[in-house]
């Protein structure tokens, strides 16, 4: 369970160390439809072509029961992955790794089926098996850019920043689509954010930045890198920008704050933190910027109502402290009722939780998704925005929301 930040430190965190990196091969990748599964071409068979349809529309209890069904109309490799697929969205690991497992011994040297085994482990959270599948799909076949990226992921998950970037590295040399390439810079990028390396960062965004001029997301980041870098001017025309093409950027905002402090312009710094905070309005780091640049201007009661505010933070963290227990039981319960395809008892529990701690994102997000699942997209999709907004850093988040928001469009191509 994802509990609540410590409410311990009232002071800021570290300036310059970039907090927007977030693992972002997570459940989106298989939630809602790991179309790689069937190929890019339609299923050639009738029920190949009825289990994606379910799997688009989150039904994967049907999609099983349809494949166990009229599996002899299947090829037994495509069987074996579409079942793997569905079991994973349940999840029900037992039967999504015997799946897989079968799958490995009818087709040992196909890396695709070593890539769909991989990303299905880390949805199922096992990231050291999920590994030696990603390795298994590479050594098979080293120029699958697809296999690198996520075994990048996984290492940069585990802190291992180089090894990461050196695997996005050689998945960028293998790339020629526009889209992906850019997708793969901006990873990189932000694993050098994280790691402090301001140079290859600025490095890589640049790269992204030449495909997509106008990405508000890859602006923050190149705005941050230049910042590191001790450039606040350039950094400020950078961040201007992305603010300007995306209002509701609070990473851009807060970073647009902190280099208008580093010009010595405490009022743009304060407005900047301002715009921020509205968006985040109990970010306790932020709160803490946003009264810092209002003392240095002379805005004494504006800083001192942020402070107040920010007590006000910590105190009600400590009173839900003591409800952890009942959160943490709901939570495992809500959990257990998902792997067992109860999805509208799951939706009560987490609706419960929200109730408890409504600035929880981590239960909005799976609010949203336990929604989607029912195809209830005009309630899901809200509650994922939701988790978003009070956690812009979460890659999780972003990345189930556009998985969301695609499923959507595909179930839904007339609306």
């Amino acid at each position: 369970m994802c509990t609540s930040e410590s409410s311990a430190d009232m002071t800021s965190g570290p300036r310059n160390v970039w907090r927007g990196w977030g693992v972002f091969l997570a459940c989106a990748s298989l939630v809602f439809l790991p179309g790689s599964i069937f190929g890019q071409a339609a299923p050639s068979a009738p029920v190949l072509a009825q289990a994606q349809s379910l799997l688009r529309k989150n039904q994967p209890q049907q999609a099983i029961a349809l494949l166990l069904s009229r599996g002899r109309e299947v090829d037994p490799l495509k069987l074996r992955l579409a079942l793997a697929s569905a079991y994973t969205l349940l999840p029900d690991t037992v039967n999504a790794r015997k799946e897989f497992d079968e799958a490995v011994q009818l087709a040992p040297d196909q890396s695709e089926v070593h890539l769909q085994y991989g990303r299905a482990l880390i949805i199922l959270a096992d990231p050291g098996a999920a590994r030696s599948e990603l390795q298994r799909a590479i050594a098979l076949n080293p120029s699958d850019g697809d296999s690198l990226y996520d075994l990048a992921l996984l290492d940069a998950r585990e802190n291992q920043t180089a090894a990461a970037a050196a695997l996005v590295e050689r998945a960028i040399a293998l790339t020629h689509d526009r889209r992906i390439l850019r997708r793969y810079y901006t990873t990189e990028g932000q694993m050098y954010l994280f790691s402090q390396n301001w140079a290859a960062a600025r490095e890589s965004f640049d790269h992204a930045l030449v495909l997509d001029k106008d990405a508000p997301s890859d602006l923050a980041g190149l705005g941050t890198a230049l910042e590191g870098l001790n450039l606040p001017r350039d950094a400020v025309a950078v961040l201007a920008k992305a603010v300007t093409l995306d209002p509701k950027n609070a990473i851009a905002w807060e970073q647009l704050g902190h280099a208008q402090t580093d010009l010595g312009d405490c009022s743009a710094a304060a407005t900047a933190y301002s715009h921020a905070n509205e968006l985040r309005p109990n970010d306790r780091s932020l709160l803490n910027h946003l009264a810092h640049a209002l003392r240095k201007c002379g805005r004494t009661d504006e800083a001192t109502a942020v402070i107040r505010h920010l007590k006000t933070i910590v105190e009600e963290e400590v009173a839900l402290g003591a409800k952890g227990p009942e959160l943490q039981r709901t939570d495992t319960e809500a959990l257990a009722l998902e792997q067992k395809g109860d999805y509208q008892a799951a939706e009560l529990d987490y609706r419960k939780l929200i109730g408890i701690d409504p600035e929880n994102p981590i239960f909005h997000r799976n609010l949203g998704l336990v929604l989607c699942r029912q195809s209830k997209w005009t309630e899901g999709l809200p509650e994922l925005k939701k988790a978003l907004a009070l956690d812009p850093y979460d890659l999780d988040s972003q990345q189930a929301l556009v998985a969301a928001e695609s499923a959507t469009r595909t179930a839904h191509p007339d609306e």
